[in-house]
């Protein structure tokens, strides 16, 4: 996972301070001080690039990250209130105009997501961009037919124990409490004509993709598509995390075959994208179930 070369390195201990698997060690060797990568831990690499990032003479690499990753970092931090109100104008945007949004606009978009760290250490996300009309229109037919067959297969006593063992009681409770119930309204008006509530008749999707296999991937996905929805907010662009799009997406052998979604991988988030067709006059601050600071006992 990382390789230290040792003719560039000048043994300061930044990285090994930094490296929070303690996978680098500085320490004194035959009298002298030397910065090593202790072998009995390297395994334990998260391939986060931390050790790289402070490393002033570009002394170690990073399995997966090219040197053409690193860029300078800003010279100043964001003004904290232009960063609140950032936050305070950003909605979830459920009504778009009919215009696409231009794909300059979508690369930028998809650059700020090149910047979202990954929850579990290693940059294993990738990003489908899908702005086509008709392929729209066909990830919306394929998940119309996935909660079909899903609400069919749970009025069935046999069908539904499977599903619940499969899926959870959790899982399961939300789906027949809230998920389904919308669904059965959406796919009227879909068939009817009505508009496409699924997908909110976005002109855009971003689906976030990472493997089955590795640790954390679906945090690793929403906080991609959290950097996607702060960027495109600052590009007049709306949008929406779409909770509803990602299970067809895995389900359906046809989607993931349109999509070309290699096996070991599954899509963890999807972001609606477009130009609100309506503008907000207020923001919200939404009540917390508490903030409090822990207190010793006795303090």
């Amino acid at each position: 996972m990382i390789q230290l070369d040792a003719s560039r390195c000048t043994a300061c201990g930044l990285c090994s301070q930094v490296c929070p698997r303690r996978v680098l060690e500085t320490a004194l060797h035959d009298g002298a001080l030397r910065t090593t990568i202790v072998e009995e831990r390297r395994a334990l690499c998260l391939g986060c690039g931390q050790c790289a990032l402070v490393c002033r003479h570009q002394a170690l690499q990073v399995d997966g990250l090219a040197p053409e990753a690193y860029a300078e970092l800003p010279p100043e931090p964001l003004d904290p209130a232009a960063l609140l109100q950032l936050f305070a104008r950003r909605r979830s945007v459920r009504r778009y105009r009919d215009q696409p949004v231009p794909r300059e606009i979508l690369t930028r978009i998809v650059e700020a997501v090149r910047y979202a760290p990954p929850a579990s250490g290693r940059p294993q996300v990738g990003v489908i961009v899908v702005d086509d009309p008709e392929l729209l229109g066909r990830i919306s037919r394929g998940c119309y037919a996935l909660y079909s067959r899903l609400g069919e297969g749970l009025r069935n006593p046999f069908a539904r124990f499977f599903i619940r063992r499969q899926i959870g009681a959790r899982v399961l409770g939300q789906l027949e409490s809230f998920v389904l119930p919308a669904m059965r309204w959406y796919s009227r008006w879909y068939q009817n004509g009505e508009g496409d509530e699924l997908r909110r008749d976005s002109p855009a999707l971003l689906l976030f993709h990472a493997p089955r296999a590795e640790a954390c991937s679906d945090e690793s996905c929403l906080i991609a598509a959290l950097y996607a929805v702060l960027m495109a907010e600052t590009l007049g662009v709306g949008t929406l995390i779409n909770g509803l799009v990602p299970p067809g997406c895995n389900k359906s052998p046809e989607l993931r075959q349109l999509l070309q979604l290699p096996p070991e991988r599954e899509v963890y988030s999807c972001l609606c994208l477009g130009y609100p067709r309506i503008r907000y006059s207020r923001t919200l601050r939404r009540p917390l179930a508490e903030v409090r600071f822990l207190e010793p006992p006795g303090g």
